[in-house]
């Protein structure tokens, strides 16, 4: 009603009615109020509506805030709690912000009522995420604010809000930190009082503490890893003395507050500075697996996941430490203690991709890693937790053990590849069983497991290639049963597996099983609703025609087809037009002559795409979601056109694309001039001219065309603008396109 002035008089009578005196219509009008103010928050029309009486909502609040009786005092706060979004312009009133704060402050003081004081440390919590900048004045009262209710170990409720204030105002410096740009230095200032108080919040622990509890202990270690992300290589001193201080303690909350703190401050420091201490830590890391605190156990199991992630080559080129560790996790995956089991599993997901990273970092051939030795001991131990359903609880451990083995054999050394062929039928014998499973008791538990199980075929057919063709008919037969059933939930991992198998045994695919998966996968790719799975089954067009080219040609009708309806339907989304463009551009680049038939079309549609764009006037400034996708669509239209030249040069040397090069030369001047500030966009425009000049070279009229297109001024402009790019690619780009573009004045 509001947004269309139905109900004019409702905010004056409930402002009326807190304003009353009345305690029992104060209360019942100001939870009204805030119900409203709630509305506002969610709804932007309500809270536009709302503005004009903004200031008299402030007033009733502030009139329930001064009561003597603590319900309406609660119901005003609520409501101030729900009123912040909309209030910003108000809070830049001095006057306004001086009593909001210094009443909100007061009454937190003073109030008895926990409920009150809750509300009001949520309200201080919202002013830091949206006033930061007004706060210089408010900082070294509301520190001691909060400070008190930590110390006094006042409620829970109270003392998360006030530890979530300081929070909000990390966010904000980290936040300016990344952007480059001034801030008022608050946690620098306070820095050591405030670890402080994470040290004293972080040894409140509750018995049997899980990683997903939100207490008074997390929420201080939380604030201890944003001090950490703000203040970096700052806070180190003091919380590295925290940690050798007490993680040793006889205390298991001593010594799981400092390996928690160790944790915190890893991501925030110099890594590479860090990486001596951490490798100091690492052995006694591995000998607390094994605490007889489960809590101190559990959190030296997290610890050990950030370094192998973040200071992977404390592993990776120590040989004995990897044992040791192996060693400690190989009993935990398949142990009784579920949380250790997904500890464990973590641990060894992050350092297997940490040795995939690794060589891929140092683009050395892949003959062996630190695994290799230990590789056919954790498979095993993977499988008998994949097989172990008495203990797996919430399915957990089972889905971890399959990420795990995924990472193990995407990270897999050739040393490894026999094992990896051996486990091939380890993997379909359990998927085969979780089909005939899900067919007697459906459940989304068993799809998502498929679709992990879905992954290591995937991840076995890149790293076999066709050395598993002679496991491919078993496959495809597992696969067509996971297709049966028809859930969206495992339907992408599935389409993937076919792109991964096609990619790995090429024409040995068979025309008739494709025949048989291709109207699948385009059923998928126009699922236009479900973005992962669309986005997968295109990906899976994608590999069918990279890897069979030519071969893909006859099968081009139903896929074409598709494309052009999805370019041309008006309410798909543009991201998903986006990457239909590049499998037509794929479609073109790999399939030759068989491309002709739809070459006019797909141009007509690019013609009609960026004579729109043109006409849409944008600014980055002001409005950066449209600014960025004009560019990306420039950017798609030329890769496209880039790919159409690519593939159309050998066809009657290049004829069939004369009659469109002058089209293609003025979206490649358009872009490179209106697109340059993006790098991405005007690489993709030069590189554009530089294969419109490369199509013409087998056919002398052609040339001739693509002489007149191309040699003229505003293109060498656009050319020589990219011969002093900072960008080395990009000039690189441009010496390749100038030698095209002069070999048409030959």
């Amino acid at each position: 009603e509001l947004p269309f002035n139905l109900w004019p008089d409702l905010i004056p009578t409930l402002v009326t009615a807190s304003t009353s005196g009345v305690p029992e219509q104060m209360e019942a009008a100001l939870t009204c109020l805030g119900q409203v103010c709630e509305e506002a928050n969610n709804h932007t029309d309500v809270a536009n509506a709302m503005e004009k009486d903004a200031e008299a909502v402030l007033k009733a609040i502030f009139a329930g805030l001064s009561a003597q009786q603590p319900d309406v005092v609660l119901s005003g706060m609520h409501a101030l709690n729900n009123s912040m979004d909309f209030i910003t312009s108000h809070m830049k009133q001095e006057s306004v912000r001086n009593f909001l704060i210094k009443t909100v402050a007061a009454t937190i003081r003073d109030s008895p009522v926990v409920e009150i004081r809750a509300e009001g440390m949520s309200v201080l919590v919202k002013v830091a995420d949206g006033f930061y900048e007004l706060l210089p004045n408010y900082i070294e009262e509301l520190y001691e604010l909060t400070r008190a209710s930590i110390v006094n170990n006042d409620k829970d409720t109270v003392v998360l809000s006030a530890l979530m204030f300081w929070i909000s105002i990390c966010d904000n410096e980290i936040e300016a930190n990344e952007d480059e740009t001034q801030h008022a230095n608050y946690i620098g200032t306070i820095q050591d009082p405030l670890l402080d108080l994470c040290f004293g919040t972080m040894t409140q622990q509750e018995d049997g503490q899980r990683e997903d509890d939100w207490n008074v202990s997390s929420a201080g270690g939380k604030l201890l890893q944003k001090i950490a992300d703000c203040r970096r290589d700052n806070a180190k001193p003091k919380v590295m003395e925290f940690v050798f201080r007490n993680v040793e303690s006889q205390n298991w909350r001593m010594r799981e507050a400092a390996i928690m703190a160790l944790g915190c401050l890893m991501t925030g420091v110099n890594k590479k500075e860090f990486r001596d201490t951490v490798a100091q830590c690492a052995p006694s890391m591995i000998n607390y697996l094994k605490d007889p605190n489960h809590t101190v156990a559990d959190t030296t199991g997290w610890v050990l996941g950030i370094v192998c992630d973040e200071y992977r080559h404390i592993f990776t080129m120590d040989p004995a430490q990897t044992a040791k560790l192996v060693s400690a996790i190989g009993p935990m995956i398949n142990g009784s203690d579920n949380m250790m089991s997904i500890r464990a599993t973590s641990i060894l997901h992050n350092l297997a991709s940490a040795c995939a990273d690794e060589a891929e970092e140092e683009n050395r051939k892949n003959d062996t890693n630190i695994l290799s030795h230990h590789f056919d001991q954790l498979v095993a131990v993977l499988l008998q937790r994949i097989d172990n359903t008495d203990s797996d609880q919430d399915g957990r451990e089972r889905l971890n053990a399959v990420e795990a083995i995924n990472a193990m054999i995407a990270a897999s050394p050739d040393d490894c590849l026999r094992s990896v062929n051996d486990i091939v039928p380890e993997v379909l014998n359990r998927l085969e069983g979780l089909s005939t499973l899900y067919r007697q008791s459906p459940n989304d538990d068993i799809l998502v497991l498929q679709g992990l199980l879905c992954g290591s075929i995937s991840d076995i057919c890149k790293r076999l290639t066709s050395n598993v063709l002679p496991h491919f008919p078993r496959i495809y037969t597992t696969l067509g049963n996971v297709f049966t059933q028809q859930s969206d939930t495992i339907l992408d991992e599935a389409v993937l597996c076919l792109g991964a198998i096609v990619h790995a045994i090429g024409t040995n695919f068979g025309a008739d099983r494709l025949n048989e998966v291709l109207p699948i996968v385009l059923q998928c790719a126009g699922k236009f609703d479900e973005e992962s799975l669309c986005e997968a089954a295109i990906g899976t067009l994608g590999d069918f025609i990279s890897t069979l080219g030519m071969d893909f040609g006859n099968y081009l009708a139903p896929v074409m087809n598709a494309i052009f309806n999805t370019l041309v339907n008006e309410n798909i989304d543009r991201d998903i037009k986006m990457m239909f463009y590049s499998t037509a551009g794929e479609c073109a680049l790999h399939t030759g002559e068989h491309f002709a038939p739809y070459l006019p079309r797909l141009m007509e549609i690019c013609r009609g795409a960026f004579e729109e764009s043109r006409t849409i006037t944008i600014n980055e400034e002001t409005d950066y979601g449209t600014y960025d996708f004009i560019t990306s669509l420039w950017a798609i239209l030329c890769e496209t056109l880039s790919q159409v030249c690519q593939g159309s040069r050998e066809i009657n040397g290049g004829a069939a694309l004369a009659g469109y090069y002058e089209f293609m030369a003025n979206v490649a001047n358009h872009v490179a001039r209106n697109g340059r500030p993006e790098a991405d966009t005007f690489e993709a425009a030069i590189t554009l001219i530089g294969d419109i000049a490369n199509s013409s070279s087998g056919n002398f009229e052609v040339r001739r065309e693509a002489g007149r297109v191309l040699l003229c001024s505003h293109i060498s402009e656009c050319v020589s603008v990219a011969t002093s790019h900072e960008s080395p690619n990009i000039r690189d780009t441009a010496k390749w396109v100038i030698g095209q573009v002069e070999s048409l004045q030959a």
